[in-house]
């Protein structure tokens, strides 16, 4: 029937303490107390059915694994209840459960029952109609996450609720269980389901256990500390299986583990950005060589239209695109095989998200449903296509409903298509996922817009299921994609994500797809997933009391005074408090407002004393890995910010040059009488290998740049068309460090192009050119320099203008070709040009 067979045992403690899961003991149902290992020896059997289910095969191996760690006994497994000796511990449904009238098929979908009897267990749910046979060292064997198996359920349930077994993290170093050798229950009778019924995690089905890792520490994994984190928590595992392939099979194995373990998987749903398998099925590459193996017929015209190359979006109003699309949905729900190219789909659910950019059709029907309205809204989240993005969703569901009634569509409620739309009421056959700035809830703009967003999709009336999709990865995704340029200070948000889930559960939530959360957040969350209803602060006690032992008072603290830093609105300017529309995490308020240099201190002196009164091997080990993840990257954040504090931006006075005769032409300024700029550097503050210099000067009406560098320009590299691309100036100005911003770029030749980005102030993206009566001449004609004099109109720099007495925050950018490419510029930035919080100053006299 199934093998029972382990290459690794998982090593693991526990105190008594039992957290509150979201059912109580039936009241009528009296308790019992069983005991299951006497001294090391068994005095139980699990019961199986002789053609058990996947789910019960699997639930019974994980119920004895866990009791032989925790007694050193093996419970032996039966099918025949004669054979069993002492208590019978019945998993699953088998002739015994029927003879109680308890049968899986009568339990809700995830309903599972734990139940005491005199001299019994029960412990069954709702299973799948799956009796393949489950070897517990191969996870290709385990139940597939995303199918019926409530009875490992209610055996997670017993573990927990009953053996008091914690799964904190994947591996030996991540789960906790008392070592007793005689082991006896009480309890009564629950009879529950998690609290939601969807839970997708960036683990993904491989379910690695180096992705939860990876996700919940705060370094890059191909930094040194996240694999010497890695040694701590697998290095034992390392050692027994030293062939590369075969231990990350195993670590896929513990990953498995983990995620059943946590409850994730549920019902199959399915979303996505959908049409990207479109590309290679209907549009023909004239580029290619060949064509691609999954071309179907070359459907121009199903593309947006009004751009060039390589298609980045389809045509949403292209009546022969929206059929195909619903030809496509009948046939995954009529289970056609095999799947075109990147359907994105899971049971009931067939998904129509766009693909994952702005760059929408130009043609005149798709145009005429964009919101202009909408568009003077700056936030990430906002409704400006949503009109488009949701009428297209309406065709397909219409006609899908003709022939499958009972089937849903599945769409985002996202970036510019996330609001309610104005001018179409979704059909209720369409399901939503809502995305969710989580983390950012600081932000006090970012909370009420994304309270809205859940608000508006789950109180229409349709009763469409509504999922979210958490972006629990903020803000250590945002500094990682910097590459350590910065680093984030870790966002610790359990109370508020314990106030999350409840309110989601009370909007009728379904679900989550699940960036997990750096370190214990991670587990909160998953944990509060489970059990929304759990009392926050008796789970953070238990993970901290358990999970460190002696340390765990002052991990705790430190891990509450994170949380109250990242929480408490006065710790952070006003400049995100009054933000229109919400922003991120950057280096300015990670360490010059959160991890300040007090703070800092204070956390160091409860890290000390956790180092200090960890005791036991594992206690030393968990201290020792939250360094590892967590602190250790808190220090260098600190360290790298105050150090590049330490350098100085620039501050200049641009000269006012009274009676000029320049009028805006920058070759009949006299530069003798403007600012010198000073010193430009390397992106670390480093001098560079040729001195590069600057002078900057205004008459009233225009600011005046001249800007060389001593390098023969026949070296230089000349694009017009992408300026960037090659040899430029790129100058940055903003009323503040912050966005909205902008940049005039200039290459060789004079041609220039002026940018402004984010000008509604959104702080996530948004970039558009901007009409500016600046005048660019570039000399090239020295052998040893290019000399670039620029005239810029003060009343065009801001929308406001510019007048005398004002400051402005600047930076200069050198892009150089010639040796091979090179940056500099005029106030260090530690990052790339766009680093605002850098910038300089520059007074207007």
């Amino acid at each position: 029937m199934f093998v029972r067979s382990v290459r690794h045992s998982l090593f693991v403690i526990v105190v008594l303490a039992l957290l509150p899961l979201a059912s109580l003991a039936t009241a009528s149902q009296p308790e019992y107390s069983l005991t299951l290992v006497r001294e090391g020896q068994p005095t139980s059997a699990l019961v199986l059915a002789v053609n058990a289910t996947r789910a019960a095969q699997f639930a019974a191996l994980e119920l004895q694994e866990h009791v032989r760690l925790i007694s050193g006994a093996t419970l032996p497994i039966v099918t025949d209840p004669s054979e069993a000796v002492g208590v019978r511990i019945y998993v699953g449904e088998s002739p015994s459960t029927r003879r109680m009238g308890l049968r899986s098929d009568t339990f809700g979908v995830q309903e599972y029952l734990v139940r005491f009897l005199p001299d019994a267990l029960v412990l069954m749910g709702r299973d799948a109609e799956d009796y393949g046979r489950v070897d517990y060292t191969s996870y290709h064997t385990f139940p597939a996450l995303y199918s019926r198996h409530a009875t490992e359920y209610a055996v997670y349930d017993f573990l927990e609720r009953y053996c008091d077994v914690r799964w904190y993290r994947p591996g030996p170093l991540g789960t906790e269980y008392p070592e007793t050798k005689t082991l006896t229950v009480s309890g009564g009778e629950v009879r529950r389901k998690p609290g939601f019924s969807y839970i997708e995690s960036c683990m993904w089905n491989v379910g690695d256990a180096r992705n939860f890792d990876d996700q919940t520490r705060l370094w890059l994994k191909t930094d040194p500390e996240a694999k010497a984190a890695e040694a701590l928590l697998y290095g034992d595992i390392r050692k027994a299986i030293p062939n590369d392939f075969q231990y990350g099979m195993e670590l896929r194995r513990i990953g498995q583990l983990f995620q059943h373990r946590r409850r994730m998987g549920g019902e199959k749903f399915g979303c996505g950005h959908a049409f990207y398998g479109y590309l290679p099925r209907f549009w023909k590459d004239p580029n290619a060589t060949e064509q691609d193996k999954r071309f179907e017929a070359d459907h121009p015209d199903w593309f947006a239209q009004g751009w060039t190359g390589k298609p980045s979006q389809m045509c949403y109003t292209n009546k022969g695109f929206i059929a195909q699309v619903v030809q496509d949905a009948r046939n995954y729900f009529d289970g056609k095989t095999p799947l075109p190219y990147g359907i994105q789909a899971g049971g009931d659910f067939f998904g129509l998200g766009t693909m994952d950019n702005g760059s929408y059709c130009q043609c005149a029907e798709c145009q005429a449903w964009f919101n202009p309205e909408a568009a003077k809204d700056g936030h990430f989240t906002n409704g400006k296509w949503s009109d488009y993005v949701w009428n297209f969703s309406n065709q397909v569901a219409r006609e899908v409903a003709k022939t499958h009634p009972d089937k849903y569509l599945s769409q985002f409620a996202y970036a510019s298509y996330a609001m309610y739309p104005t001018k179409v009421k979704p059909e209720p056959n369409i399901a939503v996922e809502l995305c969710l700035h989580l983390r950012n809830w600081w932000c006090p703009t970012m909370r009420e817009r994304d309270l809205r967003v859940v608000n508006d999709w789950t109180g229409d009336g349709s009763g469409r299921p509504a999922y979210v999709y958490g972006y629990w990865s903020f803000p250590a995704e945002i500094a990682h994609s910097s590459g350590n340029a910065w680093y984030c200070f870790p966002e610790f948000l359990a109370h508020e994500s314990d106030w999350q889930m409840k309110y989601f559960k009370e909007r009728g939530i379904r679900g989550f797809f699940v960036t997990l959360a750096p370190g214990p957040d991670g587990y909160f969350n998953l944990k509060l997933m489970e059990d929304p209803e759990a009392d926050i602060d008796e789970v953070i006690d238990d993970y901290f009391m358990r999970f460190y032992g002696n340390a765990g008072e002052p991990m705790k603290q430190l891990y509450l005074a994170i949380e109250k830093a990242v929480s408490t609105p006065a710790n952070y300017p006003d400049w995100v408090l009054n933000s229109p529309s919400g922003m991120h995490q950057n280096a300015e308020i990670a360490w010059g407002h959160l991890g300040t240099a007090e703070r800092m201190a204070e956390f160091a002196q409860l890290m000390t004393k956790a180092r200090l009164a960890a005791r036991t091997p594992k206690e030393k080990a968990r201290v020792k890995l939250f360094e590892q993840e967590i602190w250790s990257y808190m220090l260098a954040g600190r360290k790298v910010y105050a150090a590049q504090e330490s350098v100085e931006r620039p501050q200049v006075k641009a000269a006012y040059l009274e009676g000029s005769p320049a009028a805006g032409d920058p070759t009949k300024v006299d530069w003798a009488k403007a600012t010198p700029l000073g010193s430009f550097v390397t992106a670390s503050g480093a001098a560079p290998p040729r001195e590069i210099a600057g002078r900057i000067a205004h008459d009233g009406k225009w600011l005046y740049l001249q800007l060389v560098d001593p390098v023969d320009p026949k070296l230089l590299m000349v694009n017009n068309d992408t300026l960037a691309a090659a040899d430029d100036w790129e100058i940055f100005w903003a009323p503040q460090r912050m966005k909205p911003y902008y940049q005039l770029i200039t290459g060789p030749t004079g041609a220039s192009a002026a940018l402004v980005y984010d000008p509604l102030g959104t702080y996530e993206y948004g970039v558009s050119t901007f009409k500016t009566g600046v005048k660019v001449v570039s000399d090239v004609n020295a052998p040893d320099r290019w000399v670039t004099n620029i005239a810029m109109p003060l009343a065009d720099l801001l929308p406001a203008g510019v007048k005398r007495g004002d400051l402005l925050y600047f930076n200069i950018f050198r892009n150089s070709k010639p040796g091979g490419t090179k940056f500099y510029y005029w106030s260090a930035t530690f990052g790339g040009p766009h680093e605002l919080r850098r910038m300089g100053e520059i007074s207007i006299e």
